[in-house]
């Protein structure tokens, strides 16, 4: 076990199989575009249109996320062979890689960055990042065979 792998382990022994690992991308990809779209909806002038553009927006969110999570795989079997396979772990990886987009999207528009509504934005994505890590991790995760 690597020192990484030391920080998460506290008893958290886990094994993922190709086919759960998938289950785990799709689940965080729809949790991913469901937050994305909740976030989108407390932005709307009024709940009609808020549910319209929630429903416009759940299936580019649900593109986005999954090609943000196939790029984000090689970081988690990283994370995997180092031995950090807990919730945990996926959280901080989650919120971290989301975290360094907003940033990095931030960084580069042209939005007034005085206004409280962005950073409340950014940091709903964040939380959301966390929530898909979470998730991955549950679905993609099952307790290691004891020999």
């Amino acid at each position: 076990m690597t020192w990484l792998g030391g920080v998460f382990h506290r008893g958290c022994e886990r094994q993922a199989k190709i086919g759960r690992s998938a289950m785990g991308l799709l689940h965080g990809a729809l949790v991913g575009a469901s937050l994305t779209a909740v976030i989108w909806l407390l932005w709307a002038s009024s709940p009609l249109s808020g549910v319209a553009l929630a429903l416009m927006v759940f299936p580019v969110a649900f593109l986005i996320w999954a090609a943000g999570l196939i790029l984000a795989a090689p970081g988690w079997l990283l994370l995997h062979v180092l031995g950090a396979r807990c919730q945990q772990a996926a959280m901080i990886y989650g919120g971290g890689v989301l975290l360094a987009i907003v940033l990095a999207f931030l960084s580069g528009a042209r939005m007034p960055l005085e206004d409280w509504r962005v950073f409340l934005t950014a940091s709903l994505m964040v939380v959301a990042g966390v929530t898909v890590g979470w998730v991955v991790a549950k679905v993609a995760y099952r307790p290691a065979a004891l020999p």
